[in-house]
């Protein structure tokens, strides 16, 4: 399946209204239109060709790749309410970040609600809390423009 350019694998039918907006209640926000279109289109698949995006950091570039998007299900274990439980214990993840995708290390690309517009963010979980968020994108449809194939 290609979704704004990208082949997708491991697509499971798309979210319905219904648990979309069951998953809005849950985390008390409402998820991006651009996003809840992608997912009611392709849930919890992957890029075919394990995408990655470049960031910065300590004035350093680095690369990461998108592994999995998570699922919309509430009861997923995959899905984005229990990576929030999970990461909920010891106050890991910060207030108003809602993740959407693994990257396979432990970070996750996430939504932060700051303002009327949630921004994509990559939340590291291995650094310090001041330097855990990093800004990747203005919006979910920026964030899989700036996906690029690793070099064959």
């Amino acid at each position: 399946m290609n979704i704004e350019g990208i082949d997708w694998i491991d697509c499971e039918p798309g979210a319905s209204d219904q648990a979309l907006a069951e998953l809005e209640r849950r985390i008390e926000h409402r998820l991006p239109d651009d996003y809840r279109r992608f997912v009611q289109t392709c849930q919890s698949g992957s890029p075919t060709n394990r995408m990655r995006v470049r960031y910065r950091l300590r004035g350093r570039e680095w690369i990461t790749s998108l592994g999995a998007m998570l699922k919309i299900a509430e009861d997923a274990s995959d899905g984005i309410v229990r990576k929030m439980q999970r990461l909920a214990v010891d106050d890991q993840l910060p207030p108003d970040v809602i993740p959407f995708g693994e990257v396979g290390n432990g970070d996750l690309f996430a939504f932060r609600y700051e303002g009327e517009t949630p921004s994509v963010v990559l939340w590291l979980h291995d650094v310090n809390e001041d330097e855990s968020l990093v800004t990747i994108a203005p919006s979910f449809t920026e964030f899989l423009g700036l996906l690029e194939a690793r070099p064959s």
